[in-house]
């Protein structure tokens, strides 16, 4: 089995392309000089009826070239300002919300179809010039292929308006949030629960080995299902020593493995070959980036540069909701079986706990001084605090709630604001004691 052609390459190729800003026009690029081809030959074919929209077309060889080119230089120079605009807007989003969304910008559909539609409409006018001839025996027309070449200018018009939408719609930072709310939503959605065949994890038997990482980056994709296959032909147990959006160091563990035998050359570089390492941190299967982001977002509007807490807000808001659709969900999978019902892979699983701390943890500093970001976040905290908790989560929101508090007491000199903060963690702490097995948990207690 070779796992470098299955996975590893297609993998990295797939990434490239759906970040890149170069595929979807290149795309379009080629499939305007096929349409060009496909016109031209169907005028060269056909002689006659494109006379009847006569009136849509020059008759002279000279006035086509001339409105070609005119088309051609027009398209070339709107896609060279909206390839400008793009970048500005790259650089803005890129010093203002993060570097690490510079990759959601890039990937961006619209952006891509635009500068595409420009270009492919240059390729087939310029394609359409150099084809038409002038008066004589050798005389071509190619009016089917000038009446596209119209159609693609108004078609070109008409991205042109949407990109001038497009473009400050790209920028709206609470259109960027909702995008990175919506997409961690949906993965933790996709979280695959215990009860789908995980079980129990087994107890650890034979000799414990490790598969060192090739290079050090990022681990970007785990291929559950080619190294659940590959430790089934050779009977292991794989646990992963640096977790999906991790780095890995090149020499360094990058996966244990349990079995009978010892490991060859060819077994550990198969098992590493199923791990996509890069450059860059995504979110294919590392959802604790998504977090990283919005709280990034918020840090940034909270710093004294910008002093914006409603976009902080707007960034705890999606992280809160995210937060309580992981609170009703079941537990994650952390182990993965072969189709003979034996464990393969185990892993680190997703859970409140850890996604609750990691995002508290790093966004409580940063409300300490501003009244309006330690509310919400307490809010959020009461939110979080009305859904179906355990013991051990209600504890760590309750541990949040009076951290908020303390924290916010020793940068929040107003009396009447800190009283503010004061009732909200007495909210969180009450909504907290709702359930009935919570009742006399001290670490409830106002």
């Amino acid at each position: 089995m070779n796992l470098r052609a299955v996975h590893r390459l297609p993998f990295r190729l797939f990434r490239s392309v759906s970040a890149s800003y170069w595929f979807l026009p290149t795309l379009l690029l080629i499939l305007a000089l096929a349409v060009a081809a496909l016109t031209l030959f169907i005028d060269y074919r056909v002689d006659g009826w494109p006379r009847a929209v006569g009136w849509l077309t020059p008759d002279d060889a000279g006035a086509i070239r001339t409105l070609m080119g005119a088309i051609a230089g027009s398209m070339i120079t709107v896609a060279g300002v909206a390839f400008s605009l793009t970048i500005a807007a790259f650089a803005h989003a890129s010093g203002t919300f993060g570097p690490r969304l510079i990759t959601n910008f890039m990937s961006d559909r619209g952006n891509q179809v635009t500068l595409g539609v420009f270009v492919a409409t240059f390729a087939f006018c310029i394609t359409v010039l150099v084809s038409t001839r002038g008066d004589g025996e050798e005389a071509f027309l190619p009016r089917l292929s000038v009446i596209t070449a119209l159609g693609l200018t108004l078609a070109s018009l008409t991205v042109l308006i949407y990109f001038i939408h497009h473009v400050p719609e790209m920028l709206n930072i609470s259109n960027i949030l909702g995008q990175l709310g919506h997409n961690l939503q949906h993965h933790i959605a996709g979280l695959e629960e215990d009860g789908a065949g995980g079980g129990d994890v087994p107890p650890e038997t034979g000799r414990r080995q490790a598969v060192n990482a090739p290079r050090s980056g990022y681990v970007q994709n785990v291929n559950r299902h080619a190294l659940i296959e590959l430790a089934a032909e050779r009977g292991l147990v794989v646990r992963l020593a640096c977790p999906q959006g991790g780095f890995a160091v090149q020499g360094r563990p990058l996966l244990t493995v349990a079995g009978e035998n010892p490991l060859t050359e060819e077994d550990s570089d198969a098992l590493a070959e199923v791990v996509a390492l890069g450059d860059e941190r995504t979110a294919n299967q590392d959802i604790v980036f998504i977090i990283d982001q919005l709280v990034e977002v918020a840090v940034r509007a909270l710093s004294p540069a910008v002093n914006d807490p409603f976009t902080a807000i707007t960034a705890m808001n999606w992280a809160g909701s995210a937060l309580c659709l992981l609170a009703r969900k079941a537990p994650v999978r952390r182990v993965w079986r072969d189709e003979a019902g034996a464990a393969r892979l185990i892993e680190t699983p997703i859970t409140f706990e850890t996604m609750a701390d990691h995002f508290l943890d790093n966004m409580r500093p940063h409300v300490h001084g501003s009244r309006a970001a330690g509310l919400r976040l307490l809010q959020v905290l009461r939110l979080i605090a009305g859904e179906p908790l355990t013991a051990d989560q209600r504890r760590l929101v309750a541990r949040h709630a009076r951290a908020v508090h303390d924290g916010c007491a020793t940068e929040i000199a107003h009396p009447r604001d800190m009283a503010a903060i004061a009732e909200e963690r007495d909210n969180v702490l009450a909504a907290l004691r709702q359930d009935r097995d919570a009742d006399d948990d001290p670490a409830l207690a106002l």
